[in-house]
């Protein structure tokens, strides 16, 4: 239900909801609540964009090895070309 707020990502809603519910349901204090929701979706958000950021260069140094090749292998003059 938290999720269907219309902001980017839920964010700001979703984290002072969780936040309620983890104190409310918990031992926990509103400000241990707090930071405990704030580093789960800093892990959450920061994972994603690492991940994604390893694939990209990857995917880029794959695909320049991979031009290069060809490149070499067109510029052949074994080949005439």
């Amino acid at each position: 239900l938290l999720s269907l707020v219309p902001t980017p990502g839920g964010g700001g809603a979703v984290e002072s909801g969780v936040t309620g519910l983890a104190a409310r349901l918990s031992r926990l204090t509103a400000s241990s609540a707090a930071a405990l929701v704030l580093v789960d979706r800093f892990i959450t958000f920061i994972s994603v964009i690492l991940v994604g950021a390893a694939i990209f260069a990857g995917r880029q140094a794959l695909r320049r090895r991979n031009f290069s090749l060809r490149r070499r292998v067109n510029l052949d003059p074994a080949d005439g070309g």
